[in-house]
């Protein structure tokens, strides 16, 4: 997903009137209808899905130059969440946009892992992570040197 220059203008302010409010969706297979979750105090309506107020924290864990790992950490005063994180693999997408036009995604990380989660009372933390592609098989090819002259000289 390209970024607008203009939301990248407006990403950038320190001290902008508007900041922008992150939505995050926690989907499964035993999940049943998705948690949608505003980063807010009050609920999000965007695109026509309501996203309830709530807290959750993305904390960059790693200054190395492996795969960035952010820890995730959910309120689970319900409990919800956290039951369900215990029985099930999740997905989770992060999105944000401006309070003034919430239907508009400036940004998103879509397909995202929840990896080595914990549970406890009050919150659930795990560290989320893109899919890797790195050991998954491909479709077989045949390498000749009529294909590949490079490789045989």
């Amino acid at each position: 997903m390209a970024i607008d220059p203009q939301d990248i203008e407006w990403l950038l302010q320190r001290d902008g009137a508007e900041p922008g409010i992150w939505l995050m969706t926690v989907e499964g297979p035993e999940v049943g209808t998705p948690f949608r979750i505003a980063r807010n105090t009050q609920n999000i309506i965007s695109r026509g899905v309501t996203f309830e107020s709530g807290w959750f924290d993305l904390e960059d864990e790693s200054d190395s130059s492996d795969m960035p790992q952010p820890r995730l950490t959910v309120s689970n005063v319900e409990r919800e969440i956290g039951i369900i994180v215990e029985e099930s693999q999740l997905t989770i997408h992060f999105e944000m946009v401006r309070p003034s036009d919430p239907d508009r995604v400036v940004m998103a990380w879509r397909m995202m892992n929840l990896r080595r989660a914990t549970v406890d009372p009050l919150s659930v933390t795990g560290t989320i992570s893109a899919a890797s592609f790195e050991n998954e098989p491909y479709a077989p090819l045949r390498i000749s040197p009529s294909d590949f002259p490079g490789l045989y000289r």
